[in-house]
């Protein structure tokens, strides 16, 4: 290609050098890109025609800056050296294309110099009405001075990393840079760039064979050689200039690669300035249209096999290509070198090592800081720096003594949600390992058990309950991996649970409650929870925790199990367990994290279920509303209000093709609460059932809405007027084996009588399966039309051992409005709900409701119950114990 028209330098110098304000500056810019324009669509030229307009764009500046200096001889004269006009970014490496921003880095001596500050603000102004306002390019702006060099973010490190001196004081410059590269750890500004590149190329479809690839951030693009060169710049001291000759005799890179990104640099240049011109804007996506046109003006041509167009696009892919793995040589290069992390630490590899073998390790903060670089960079001790920590670790403090320590420590505890476990690629970690990874390495290290000495305790403990599988510390580190994971489970059934992660206000407090709420076990036989609120209250304290923050996670701790038996034990379709609940969990924050940490803690024990996660959630959906200020206020059911609900819920059902005669009849039969907590499209087949029971008798149906692994049981039958109906269904199921985890009972009034029991079971930890339904259909008609349960649970080989009489028996007549609260802890054994009902019934208790929970060789049962006359059990509670258990183990 012939060589391209160079910008006629003298002839627009000595224009800019009468020029006096942004309209002159404007107008001479705009004619010279003009020029430029023309010579590079006659000839497209890569490197070559962004460094003419660079040189165009520095006259320019540097014009600005004498015509801002002060016009008083020696004022001038004493300001001169005090001011550096820099460029930065693309613009500092001279690959300035048409549209590119001018990324401009004010450098100053000294500050709250009146003269300086003059200079300044005119300058500023001519850099925007010039660039902005007459020629349409966007301008990049910095004010710095030498003190800012050593408080500079990420970003701004990189962009001086190619800064050039302009216009004013080289030496201050130097002298600035120099402060920024001193002030630059070569490990982690390495790792964090690798990470961001990786980033931004899947943003662009992760691969060079894009149909319509990104010529300067996509793979394999511009950015690639910029990674290199940053890289090489902040690893390699002496490559600073000539990059890419230095990495050659380094031996990162051949003599042969380096004219390969010569090369693969001119093309994509030379594409990207032909497209910033042709379209008058940025344009960085080589689209079709773009690939045709460029394909002729580079002169490519049809041959027998491809057309100009594949030709062009073959040479892009073989550049890109080249950029990609060369860049990879420098990655690994850089990576397999000791690179300074810190003043005490070197990194490796993926391994961190100390930087000299005298490093203090037994130090708060220094143990925080290896979890810190590891949430960063992925980063490990090494074998050199674990042997240190370990003959070492018993002498270092507890996070008390070291309030910065203890900062950074919460500052763990926030790491972001990450979708996929961490995982390395050309050695960086691919996404920012979490809290539940950070914790796991510090506990490996023996680190967290000794900033924190109750988990040490733990750690070393095991629990009285059988249902743990670990130790009590190790179940609390289980306990936030489950935590965590709920922030990203793909799993739609927990998309609930998901939502209520993402409006946390304070998600390490969270985490804190859920690597404390067991420390309790290791104190005295008690109860855990509360001692367990006391000693994280001091822990809190020792993190410099503020009061809120503190109280918020004693709360969680103390009450961590009160959603679990609230929602397991409690009938939460009842006012009263509802308003019990959120006078102690009594705001929507709070509600969102203990919902979290009690699906946490049960899922790390291994007791969670479908059921018990439904469970959790009816609890949740019921109590929200009330602290949300959502729920309507608490008003008497009055006639009036009653006919008005179910004028609304007739309206609900009738386009279930139900007659207004049976909705009437049905809605005025049954009890307030049925009708506030039952679906309509459920209330409809209740009416369809009690019509089926007029013409044949008992009617059971079977749905999974409950959940894929549940099925909902619903029988209809004549009502009794002894108890005992809840026992005979109890006693089928369990000739069945099919467990049965809550009841509901509800009685529909009328002459007769109508029960309708709704049960929540399984079949062997699964949906009752369509064989079993039938042959459990078939007995439970049986049953409840006067068939014998005893001779049904022979007829399936099923007999019932010697009774285990339960461990525990309470009652408490203050939980509900108008039952009976009965408790019972027992092991668990064969036909025990079976058992305990029909004891009950012998005894004339009426079940209203009943919840079932079984972990591990443990049942609690709780139910809701009433004498034969409708009211609570009267009478002393221990006469009322020794008759159920007599009764029990008959």
């Amino acid at each position: 290609m012939p060589e391209p028209v160079p910008p006629k330098s003298a002839s627009f110098r000595s224009q800019l050098a009468a020029a006096l304000d942004a309209e002159s500056l404007g107008r001479l810019l705009v004619n010279e890109r003009q020029r430029l324009r023309e010579a590079n669509q006659r000839s497209p030229q890569g490197t070559r025609a962004c460094r003419a307009l660079a040189e165009a764009t520095d006259q320019v500046i540097q014009r600005m800056l004498a015509i801002s200096l002060p016009e008083d001889p020696v004022v001038r004269e004493a300001t001169r050296p005090k001011i550096a006009v820099a460029a930065t970014g693309g613009y500092g490496r001279r690959e300035l294309c048409p549209y590119s921003d001018i990324d401009v880095t004010f450098v100053v001596a000294e500050e709250e110099d009146p003269d300086l500050d003059a200079t300044v603000r005119r300058m500023f102004l001519l850099l925007m009405e010039t660039f902005t306002q007459q020629v349409g390019l966007k301008v990049g702006y910095a004010y710095r001075t030498l003190g800012d060099a050593g408080h500079l973010d990420h970003q701004t490190e990189t962009s001086l990393l190619d800064t050039r001196v302009i216009a004013g004081s080289h030496g201050l410059t130097q002298q600035f840079i120099q402060e920024v590269f001193r002030h630059i750890w070569p490990a982690a500004f390495a790792r964090q760039k690798v990470s961001e590149r990786r980033a931004l190329m899947e943003k662009h479809g992760g691969t060079i064979y894009r149909i319509e690839p990104e010529v300067r951030e996509g793979p394999g693009g511009l950015r690639d050689l910029h990674l290199a060169e940053w890289l090489a710049a902040a690893c390699f001291p002496t490559t600073r200039g000539d990059v890419w000759t230095q990495l050659q005799r380094l031996g990162a890179v051949s003599r042969r690669n380096v004219q390969q990104v010569t090369a693969a640099r001119e093309f994509l240049l030379t594409i990207r300035n032909w497209m910033h011109w042709h379209t008058g804007r940025k344009a960085e996506v080589l689209v079709r249209e773009r690939q045709e046109l460029l394909a002729e003006a580079l002169r490519f041509v049809d041959d027998a096999h491809a057309s100009r167009v594949e030709r062009f696009m073959e040479k892009y892919y073989e550049h890109a290509a080249r950029v990609e793995t060369v860049t990879r040589f420098v990655i690994d290069r850089c990576f397999s070198e000791r690179l300074s992390l810190s003043d005490e630490l070197v990194s490796s590899g993926n391994e961190l090592h100390p930087a000299f073998p005298w490093v203090k390790v037994a130090t708060p903060q220094f143990l925080v800081t290896l979890g810190q670089h590891y949430q960063s960079h992925g980063l490990v001790p090494g074998h050199d720096l674990r042997r240190m920590i370990a003959e070492h670790l018993d002498h270092c403090p507890d996070l008390s003594t070291d309030t910065e320590a203890a900062d950074d420590f919460m500052g763990l505890l926030r790491a972001p949600a990450s979708p996929e476990p961490p995982r390395y690629v050309d050695h960086v970690v691919t996404s920012r390992p979490g809290v539940y990874d950070t914790l796991a390495l510090l506990a490996e290290l023996g680190v967290l058990q000794r900033l924190i000495p109750e988990l040490g305790t733990a750690y070393q403990r095991v629990p009285f309950d059988q249902i743990h599988r670990h130790t009590i510390g190790f179940h609390s580190l289980l306990a936030v991996r489950s935590l965590e994971s709920l922030r990203t489970t793909p799993d739609e059934r927990l998309a609930d649970f998901r939502r209520v992660w993402s409006e946390v206000e304070a998600p390490e407090l969270l985490f804190l409650a859920c690597l404390l709420h067991d420390v309790g076990k290791v104190a005295p036989p008690g109860d855990h929870s509360e001692a367990g609120a006391r000693m994280a209250r001091a822990i809190c304290q020792r993190l410099r925790l503020d009061p809120v923050q503190t109280q918020r996670v004693e709360t969680l701790v103390r009450h961590h199990l009160l959603m679990s038996d609230t929602a397991q034990l409690r009938d939460v379709t009842l006012d009263k367990t509802i308003q019990d609940f959120t006078q102690i969990i009594d705001s929507v924050d709070l509600l969102n994290m203990l919902l979290l940490l009690t699906y946490a803690d049960m899922e790390a024990t291994g007791v969670i279920s479908p059921v018990k996660i439904r469970f959790l959630e009816d609890l949740y959906y019921r109590a929200e509303p009330v602290l949300s200020g959502a729920a309507p206020q608490q008003q008497e059911f009055t006639p009036d209000r009653a006919r008005r609900f179910q004028t609304r819920l007739s309206r609900q059902l009738a386009a279930a093709n139900l007659t207004p005669e049976q909705i009437r009849e049905h809605t005025e039969g049954m009890p307030v609460s049925y009708l506030l907590n039952t679906r309509p499209e459920q209330i409809a087949t209740h009416i369809r059932m009690v019509e089926a029971h007029r013409a044949n008798g008992p009617v059971v149906d079977f749905d999974n809405e409950f959940g894929s692994e549940v099925t909902t049981v619903h029988i209809c039958t004549e009502e009794r007027p002894e108890p005992g109906l809840l026992s005979e269904i109890a006693g089928v199921l369990y000739a069945h084996e099919v467990a049965v985890y809550s009841a509901q009972v509800f009685t529909r009034e009328g002459d007769p009588g109508i029960a309708l029991d709704t049960l929540f079971a399984d079949y062997h930890g699964r949906a009752i399966p369509t064989f079993k339904r039938l042959e459990l259909e078939q007995d439970l008609i049986a049953a409840l039309k006067g068939g014998d349960v005893e001779q049904i649970i022979i007829q399936h080989r099923k007999q019932l051992p010697p009774a285990i009489p339960p461990s525990r028996v309470r009652f408490n007549n203050e939980i509900a409005e108008s039952h009976t609260v009965i408790d019972i802890r027992a092991n668990d054994q064969p036909g025990l709900l079976y058992r305990i009902t029909r004891a009950m019934a012998r005894l004339g208790w009426d079940i209203h409701s009943a919840r079932i929970t079984t972990q591990g060789d443990r049942a609690r049962d709780a139910f809701y119950v009433t004498d034969m006359e409708g009211g609570k059990l009267e009478g002393d509670e221990s006469e009322l114990t020794d008759a159920f258990l007599a009764e029990f183990s008959r």
